[in-house]
């Protein structure tokens, strides 16, 4: 990356957060690089009951559900949000259970033993889903929460938006950016 940097005539980045992290690790000028950000896919948009109760029907998913869309790895803090969602009242955990969408990633092994103290009716891991899938799960989903400790964009945040999803996402990085005023960052 380094040598990149310094060949570029200039440099593209996806976040005005990237484009000062870039500038600060490397010493590069802020003019000397452009915000150019990710767009959604228009597949990422609100749908309609029949295809979200086709989507929940495929994946046994209940009719109201919190969805975490992440590779299960620290970086995601993945624990954090499932310490939290362990202290909501068992009522409200019944009602809105964890769905995890993701693969699993490096050093998962306190994600997994965090994972295992919730009762099954309360969680679902759906591990990889299809692309064709996924904007349907997640414009089904209740909220979305996205507690990433550090990303340099986002993704998962504004696709949720772009589907009407209300989205919970950590307050560091990227993400107050990427939604833009218009989520509860945590």
């Amino acid at each position: 990356l380094p040598q990149s940097i310094q060949r570029a005539k200039h440099v593209l980045t996806v976040s005005e957060f990237t484009r000062g992290e870039i500038a600060r690790h490397f010493g590069l000028d802020q003019e000397a690089m452009t915000v150019v950000t990710p767009a959604a896919s228009a597949d990422f948009r609100p749908y309609g009951p029949e295809a979200c109760e086709s989507v929940r029907m495929r994946y046994a998913l209940p009719e109201h559900y919190l969805v975490s869309v992440a590779t299960l790895e620290p970086r995601k803090n993945l624990l954090g949000l499932i310490k939290a969602y362990s202290q909501l009242p068992e009522d409200y955990r019944n009602a809105y259970p964890l769905v995890l969408v993701g693969g699993k990633g490096w050093h998962t092994g306190e994600i997994t033993t965090a994972l295992a103290q919730l009762p099954d009716r309360q969680l679902v891991c759906l591990g990889y889903v299809s692309q064709a899938d996924l904007p349907k799960i997640i414009s089904a989903a209740s909220v979305m929460a996205y507690p990433s400790f550090y990303e340099g964009f986002g993704m998962p945040v504004l696709e949720a938006m772009a589907a009407g999803t209300p989205v919970l996402p950590s307050d560091c990085s990227s993400m107050p950016e990427v939604s833009g005023g218009a989520a509860v960052l945590i």
